[in-house]
């Protein structure tokens, strides 16, 4: 494997890091390491530059990854690392049990490797597990950890909070990388909203019966996420469309999935190699995902992209993140407007970063929009009686104010919560009738207490966006983070 300046560079910057963390002045049990790589930027070619800083020091090198293909090609990666174990996080806690040459390794590990950890973050994950493991195992031990990922969500949201140091290390891109940014920018992208049933509509078939023929060669991919048998429908729809293509023998369909003869790692190798001659429009199910990587030539010959996957760190994984690196292609790309900005967002705003919707599988954010009209808190009087706190304040009433009154408001106990808010929204506290402004002052009689409050309206009607975050992951959790009272 060759490795660039900027991944020793980031190497180095790792390096530094772990030398501080084992200093005779430091004294905190855990180190967490985001190497925050874009999309096919040489992400694992850093780590394994990490590992040849770290010489000598015993590494633990996890792979979030299920499928046999992907396990292997990690491995492959670490082959001449010497100082370095792969395992495959779904079965070590497994292996834990009954391996105590690994247990002792683990033991003796001066750092932990973690590749694309979004995926393995959730609350009864293995790798939540295996942390605990260690953790409740070794009492005394020191844990320095390096989570490497395009799509490190979670991370990047939950950074702040952590009870121990996070520090974030960028691997930047050479000049000639081909990203996301590139994309989205492009004439090419086009926005198509992810909602409901994956279809095929008749304006994205257009665009790929217009980029099939503008191009001779070439890999076209649509994503039909979850169903087989829907896929293999698709691909049977799109055979009739291109019936004469197929004919002469200029453009192959092919439906890959677990099901397919043959399996998913030949099916793609094939169609790779046929799209080099001919057109080939494939659709997958779950598969080319994180981690699968297409060399440079298919890259360069990628003429149409579908994704349709719902969670913005599973698509922008998939199909778009193939699509990544160092070549000139930009290619016809359907996808959600919303993934790629989520992307953008975490890589280029990571200190203010704020998940959108359906960030990933355990990062979600409730996004409303709620009327708002500011107003301040004038007076409190130990009274109920408003002729005498007309004659207080020197207002009249219908003319100047409305009152709501506990026991006969029905929205009393609601206004009474809002004027207990450090920044009252007038809007909540006040009531209007049909076609009525509002009026500059409203007070609220609470019998129950024989008190009474003045507001004062101070602005004007205002919408405002309020985002709720809910993360799901085994990191949100007060052994890791402080959470907020």
């Amino acid at each position: 494997m060759k490795i660039y300046d900027n991944q020793i560079k980031a190497a180095k910057k790792v390096k530094e890091e772990f030398e501080d963390f084992y200093s005779p002045g430091s004294h905190v049990r855990t180190k967490f390491i985001n190497l925050k790589g874009k999309l096919q930027a040489g992400k694992t070619g850093c780590l394994v530059q990490i590992a040849e800083e770290l010489e000598g020091h015993n590494i633990i090198a996890l792979t979030t990854y299920d499928d046999k293909t992907l396990v292997g090609q990690f491995e492959d990666d670490f082959f001449n690392s010497t100082n370095v174990r792969t395992i495959k996080i779904s079965t070590l806690l497994k292996k834990l049990k009954t391996d105590s040459k690994l247990v002792k390794r683990c033991e003796n590990a001066d750092a932990f490797f973690i590749d694309e950890s979004e995926y393995r973050v959730g609350p009864d994950s293995e790798l939540s597990k295996f942390i605990e493991f260690m953790f409740k195992n070794f009492p005394k031990k020191r844990f320095f950890f390096v989570f490497a990922g395009a799509t490190n969500y979670t991370l990047i949201h939950l950074g702040p909070q952590f009870k121990f140091p996070v520090k974030r290390i960028n691997l930047k891109t050479g000049e000639e990388y081909i990203g996301i940014q590139n994309f989205i920018n492009s004439p090419n992208f086009n926005h198509i909203e992810r909602k409901g049933p994956v279809k095929i509509t008749d304006e994205l078939l257009d665009s790929l019966k217009d980029t099939i023929s503008q191009n001779t060669t070439g890999l076209s991919m649509i994503r039909i996420p979850s169903k087989m048998d829907r896929a293999d429908e698709v691909a049977t729809d799109l055979e009739k469309v291109f019936s004469s293509e197929i004919e002469s023998d200029t453009l192959e369909i092919r439906s890959i999935h677990s099901k397919t003869n043959g399996g998913i790692k030949s099916s793609l190798r094939e169609a790779m190699k046929e799209s080099m001659m001919k057109n080939v429009i494939i659709i997958v199910v779950g598969g080319l995902s994180a981690g699968v990587r297409f060399p440079d030539s298919i890259k360069s010959n990628i003429r149409f992209v579908y994704e349709t996957y719902s969670k913005k760190a599973s698509a922008i994984q998939g199909l778009i993140g193939r699509c990544c690196g160092y070549h000139d292609n930009i290619p016809v790309m359907w996808a959600d407007k919303s993934v790629l900005e989520e992307y953008l967002n975490a890589h280029n705003n990571s200190e203010n970063y704020t998940p959108g919707e359906n960030a990933s599988t355990h990062l979600n954010s409730k996004i409303s929009e709620d009327i708002f009209v500011s107003g301040e808190l004038v007076s409190e009087h130990k009274t109920i009686d408003r002729d005498e706190l007309e004659n207080i304040l020197g207002i009249s009433f219908p003319r100047d104010y409305r009152y709501s009154q506990s026991g006969s408001s029905t929205n009393f106990k609601n206004q009474w919560k809002e004027s207990l808010s450090k920044q009252p929204n007038y809007y909540r506290i006040t009531w209007t009738s049909r076609n009525q402004e509002m009026k500059p002052y409203h007070i609220l009689i609470n019998t129950d207490e024989g008190v009474s409050k003045v507001f004062k309206k101070t602005g004007d009607i205002e919408t405002r966006t309020s985002t709720e975050t809910t993360s799901t992951s085994f990191l949100n959790d007060d052994k890791y983070i402080n959470k907020e009272k």
